[in-house]
């Protein structure tokens, strides 16, 4: 919103910047982390409709709570991202020796 204000430098100098000075990049990034928790704090007050933060119109107060969501998962991903929970499992590799099996095989074993 900042790079919309014909004042302030444009989205694609502030690219450049970060792209050119890893330590700023850094800092905008942490500022952008930061900023998810005012997201937040909108969102909820928008959803409890307060005066000055939800417009009374339910369809469009639930839009805005949802792009808020997703605008604060995509910048602070540690904090507000989807949550992966992974199995670690280990396969051992098994050698069938056809010779011990006995019976007809199949479903009738």
């Amino acid at each position: 919103m900042i790079c919309n204000d014909p004042s302030m430098p444009g989205y694609q100098t502030v690219m450049q910047w970060k792209r050119e000075d890893p330590e700023l990049a850094a800092r905008f990034n942490a500022a952008r982390e930061e900023g998810t928790y005012a997201l937040d704090d909108v969102a909820e007050l928008i959803a409890r409709k307060v005066p000055g933060f939800a417009t009374g119109d339910f369809r469009y107060d639930d839009l805005l709570v949802s792009v808020l969501a997703q605008r604060k998962r995509y910048a602070n991903r540690k904090r507000f991202g989807d949550k992966v929970q992974m199995d670690v499992v280990q396969h051992q590799s098994v050698i069938i020796d056809w010779n011990t099996i006995e019976g007809e095989g199949g479903d009738g074993v």
